[in-house]
């Protein structure tokens, strides 16, 4: 359940609001409705509103200084989560480009509007949490065998991890032809250049961790190097426990 705090001078367009999308998203409550900047800055340091409503033309104050306010302390949990509204053009070029905003609105912009934009915002956010997610899990994977993310082979590792956890078949994946294209075209390096640095991270990674602790991961008692695709199956196999 997401917590959402309307920040509105006009009590009739707020209570408009929430109505109107409380009734179409379940997932969402009112967290609080304030008038002021002043009283909508107290409640965005309680850390607890998960999107916000804005208003550009406060009456204390203009909705920018809110937004920078929140900015300049590195608020970064509220990126891409607040929606402006205002018939103010200057206003609204100010802040279209903001990274912490996510779309806006005129005073006159229907319900249904407002509701498919909310949708859309809480539906990115959740893929950017699900991202962050296992961004971690395969980082803390990979840690735990000793890889380390000075190296390029390391990242072009998590790489590869990474778009082998969305196929549905891991163990039928030909990394040459399945994975190591799309890494070469985004770091503009060969294939083969990826694949000579994964080779060194994974023999600096197998000659400096503990054998004992390399084989209890894989699952069998490792005397050679383990290749490529036997550390990034069980390192898949893991995360895809949790």
């Amino acid at each position: 359940m997401k917590n959402l705090l309307i920040i509105e001078d006009d009590l009739i367009q707020s209570y408009l609001l929430i109505n109107s999308i409380c009734r179409n998203i379940s997932d969402i409550r009112l967290y609080n409705i304030v008038s002021t900047g002043k009283e909508a800055i107290k409640i965005i340091t309680e850390n607890k509103v998960d999107i916000i409503i804005l208003k550009l033309n406060l009456v204390d104050m203009e909705g920018i200084e809110i937004i920078n306010f929140i900015k300049n302390n590195k608020m970064t949990k509220y990126i891409g989560s607040i929606f402006v509204i205002t018939n103010d053009i200057k206003l609204l070029s100010q802040v279209i480009d903001n990274e912490y905003v996510f779309g806006y609105g005129s005073l006159i912009s229907s319900g249904e509007f407002i509701i498919k934009q909310i949708k859309e915002m809480m539906s990115k956010k959740e893929k950017l949490i699900n991202y962050k997610s296992l961004e971690n899990r395969i980082k803390t994977e990979l840690e735990k065998l000793g890889f380390q993310f000075s190296y390029i082979g390391t990242r072009y590792m998590y790489e590869c991890i990474y778009m082998c956890y969305y196929k549905q078949d891991i163990y039928k994946i030909n990394l040459s032809k399945d994975i190591y294209p799309s890494i070469s075209a985004k770091y503009f390096r060969t294939i083969n250049s990826i694949k000579t640095s994964i080779f060194q991270v994974i023999d600096l990674a197998y000659r400096s961790i503990d054998k004992s602790i390399l084989s209890e991961y894989l699952g069998y008692n490792v005397i050679t190097r383990p290749s490529t695709k036997e550390i990034l199956n069980s390192i898949l196999e893991k995360i895809k426990e949790k």
